[in-house]
């Protein structure tokens, strides 16, 4: 058995919480995700830190499974949906961004300028499963061309969200 504390005398920052506890005869652990540095910990009992793992914002999960494992049955969570970056980006005159959803799912998709309003709404609906690719041309609503400059897509899939800056260079 082991106790894993988080406080003032602890001072590894947490994200969203363990990510998996393992233990056996010999050994007890746990990997932590840290969201605001991007970084995972292997933490073993006596609360050594045994690993360091820097992550970027990549995949929307990360398995950790130990190459010494054995009898272990490992079960995926499956994704409801992934989500790829906007491509090209910068772009000029269109970019593309592609979502595939395992479940039907409500897909909000939105492009913001630097003072928060609303350009373009790309999507608003519920979706079945499959992939789905979405285009924003540079222009806004009123089908006027949007200005050079940085913007901020947004996507919503139920309860998620994920924003993207992307940069339209005319």
């Amino acid at each position: 058995d082991f106790t894993l504390l988080h406080g003032s005398e602890n001072p590894l920052t947490v994200g969203h919480g363990i990510m998996s506890v393992s233990a056996n005869s010999h050994t007890a652990g746990a990997w932590i995700a840290s969201f605001d540095t991007d970084q995972i910990f292997h933490i073993i009992a006596n609360g050594d830190v045994t690993d360091v793992i820097i992550v970027g914002d990549g995949p929307s999960k990360i398995a950790l499974v130990p190459e010494n494992s054995s009898g272990l049955t490992y079960h995926e969570i499956p994704d409801t949906y992934t989500l790829s970056p906007a491509y090209p980006n910068p772009f000029n005159p269109r970019t593309t961004i592609e979502i595939s959803l395992s479940q039907v799912s409500h897909v909000a998709m939105s492009i913001f300028n630097v003072n928060g309003q609303v350009v373009m709404q790309l999507a608003a609906s519920d979706f079945a499963p499959g992939t789905y690719r979405f285009h924003w041309d540079g222009e806004t609503m009123n089908h006027l061309p949007a200005a050079s400059g940085i913007y901020f897509l947004e996507t919503r899939v139920n309860q998620d969200r994920s924003i993207q800056k992307i940069t339209l260079i005319r």
